[in-house]
């Protein structure tokens, strides 16, 4: 799945510009999918390294592939993060 990120430059990719006001930081993007692409692209442009989890493992790791498409640091995990 490729999803538009019409509107993203990608700024993490050429290191100029990019606010770096989540270097160092972890965000958790959960529901991969093209909104969560979306948020994961923008989170890592901002400096995160973006943990993509979705259910579907596979979902998972394709967000996870797109952030890093940006040049950006991220992983996936195929979990379900509901209690019980």
């Amino acid at each position: 799945m490729t999803v538009d990120v019409e509107g993203l430059t990608p700024s993490r990719r050429q290191g100029d510009k990019r606010m770096a006001r989540l270097d160092e930081k972890v965000a958790l993007v959960t529901g991969a999918g093209r909104v969560s692409t979306r948020y994961g692209v923008r989170l890592a442009q901002e400096g995160a390294h973006v943990v993509a989890a979705d259910m579907d493992r596979r979902l998972a790791e394709e967000t996870a592939a797109q952030v890093r498409g940006w040049g950006a640091r991220a992983s996936s995990a195929g979990r379900c993060l509901t209690p019980d």
